[in-house]
């Protein structure tokens, strides 16, 4: 969903009573997609989970874990979506300087995404 943002956000944020910031510390968030897509954001929690139909698949810096473990067996066609993959956010962010290629980690599509964390914490 690059391109776009969630069509529906419910959750809730717990804001500091006082201090220097009033981003909420803790957030528990559901945004749906117009295609039917549904993300949840919990602090406290480490990594990232994909949960769909078949299964689900964890990954946090390096560990990568699935159920069920054939899940990272699988190979993905020509035809499939395949990520754009970098060990190295900075050197990917100067090479595509040099070659005028979009980066791994694309202003536009950072931009959607803290968007979406915006949008998740507002008051």
């Amino acid at each position: 969903m690059d391109s776009s943002g969630p069509v529906e956000i419910t959750g809730r944020g717990e804001f500091p009573a006082s201090g220097l910031f009033t981003t909420a510390a803790k957030v528990d968030f559901d945004c749906t997609y117009v295609n039917g897509v549904r993300l949840t954001c919990k602090t406290g929690v480490s990594g990232v989970k994909f949960i769909g139909d078949a299964g689900w698949v964890y990954v946090n810096r390096g560990a990568l874990k699935a159920e069920p473990a054939a899940l990272l067996l699988e190979t993905f066609g020509p035809e499939e979506i395949h990520l754009y993959e970098s060990r190295d956010h900075a050197q990917n962010f100067l090479d595509c300087v040099r070659t005028r290629c979009k980066p791994v980690a694309d202003v536009e599509i950072g931009h959607r995404s803290a968007t979406v964390c915006h949008l998740a914490t507002s008051r």
